[in-house]
């Protein structure tokens, strides 16, 4: 191996990284405790995405942004502040990285590659996810205390995201798999 990561589920080696080593159950046990803003704050990127999709009645918006971090179970989670940190040249290899990670998780359950305006739909709700983060996490109070399903133990959050993820790409499977750019 010439990258190797330590999953729950054992290793991978990100510089030969394919579908075949992506599973729900490790995205979901890593987003379900690797915590938000560095471990600033008790929320989970897993939490993060559980209030992102209940942002939309869109199933394909819920997918992609169910997803849209899931390659932060192979690599962590690198924040903004840090990208800004390092030379350009470093955050295009992250990002490059990042992104070979996330289109092998997209392949592994066949969901295809976004379009432009989906990209955009899921930023949009991102933006808005992190405003509210900020303002419940370190706002008016520092007191934020989100109703099920968001609210749980690592464990109770990472069987949260397996099934509602299971169930939308169950019940939406023709839709996604129609989604694609083309």
């Amino acid at each position: 191996m010439n990258a190797p990561f330590q999953t729950c589920a054992g290793q991978v080696d990100l510089l030969d990284f394919g579908p075949a080593f992506v599973s729900l159950q490790v995205i979901a046990y890593h987003l379900a405790r690797i915590n938000r803003f560095s471990g600033g704050a008790e929320w989970s990127v897993a939490q993060h995405s559980l209030l992102g999709q209940s942002l939309t009645d869109d199933p394909l918006e819920k997918v992609y942004f169910m997803l849209h971090d899931a390659h932060e179970a192979y690599t962590g989670d690198i924040t903004s502040s840090v990208k800004q940190a390092l030379p350009a040249g470093a955050v295009m290899q992250i990002d490059a990285l990042n992104d070979r990670i996330q289109c092998a998780i997209l392949e592994h359950f066949n969901v295809p590659l976004p379009t432009q305006a989906m990209l955009a739909r899921v930023k949009d709700i991102d933006d808005r996810v992190l405003a509210l983060e900020l303002d419940g996490l370190f706002g008016k109070g520092r007191v934020w205390r989100m109703a099920s399903p968001i609210a749980g133990d690592a464990g109770q959050v990472e069987k949260t995201f397996m099934g509602l993820f299971r169930s939308l790409t169950e019940r939406h499977a023709d839709r996604i798999a129609a989604s694609g750019a083309g």
